[in-house]
């Protein structure tokens, strides 16, 4: 079963079964462990979310959270747009501006990253719900 860690990666409990937990730590559980990495270093419990009993929980999880990134990439987009407009015209320090840009561009490759990287977990749990149904 799953072993909890915290923010720092500092274990934080002991075997966890994932249908015990509670929204958020469950929707925080399946987010790390969507990431491929994760699934070989925990694939005892990456199995467990896809059994017959967790798997519309687990879909469901991933689903909000690429909603929440989706959300954010839309909202910080339309901040760096209007950011840029009311620069128009106006004198900026050259240096702001680039660090500006430069936070922004970083901030959404990494929120591409994840959203990519979510998107694809939510295909793998898809298929294997689908194969459940199958059998």
């Amino acid at each position: 079963m799953a072993v909890i860690h915290d923010r720092a990666a500092r274990q934080r409990s002991g075997h966890v079964d994932p249908a015990r937990l509670d929204e958020m730590p469950f929707e925080n559980l399946v987010v790390r462990l969507s990431f491929g990495h994760k699934r070989g270093a925990d694939a005892l419990t990456w199995n467990r979310l896809l059994q017959a009993d967790l798997v519309v929980r687990t879909v469901s999880a991933l689903r909000r959270a690429h909603e929440r990134n989706q959300s954010a990439m839309e909202c910080r987009r339309e901040e760096w747009l209007r950011y840029t407009e009311e620069r128009v015209g106006v004198k900026v320090c050259a240096q702001q501006w680039q660090t500006a840009r430069r936070e922004y561009e970083e901030w959404r490759q990494q929120a591409l990253k994840f959203d990519s990287t979510v998107d694809q977990a939510i295909q793998d749990v898809e298929r294997a719900q689908r194969k459940l149904v199958r059998e």
